[in-house]
């Protein structure tokens, strides 16, 4: 008896954990298409950089990718990924 309840709880679990995975291998490649996209996008509508600009391009990349990245550990932290709280994560100025 003990072995056949043990038997269908295994298969309702495989057959939740399988839904759950079709669910997330889903929205996974949704994701994918629209950083791909995004990609596209910014290739398509951003000059490149003039040689003798590389490494001043390249310090404000990095120093803005580091807001970008406090940014987004502050709305993990506190739980707030739509930054609608206290406006606070919409900086005003040009980063």
């Amino acid at each position: 008896m003990i072995h056949s309840i043990l038997a269908r709880t295994e298969e309702r679990l495989a057959a939740t954990l399988d839904a759950r995975t079709a669910e997330l291998d889903e929205r996974l490649r949704r994701i994918e298409c629209i950083l791909d996209r995004l990609v596209v996008v910014y290739l398509a509508h951003t000059p490149e950089v003039p040689p003798q600009l590389h490494a001043q391009a390249s310090a404000s990349a990095n120093r803005r990718y580091a807001n970008f990245r406090q940014v987004v550990h502050e709305m993990l932290t506190e739980g707030d990924l739509d930054g609608a709280k206290d406006g606070s994560h919409q900086r005003g100025e040009e980063d």
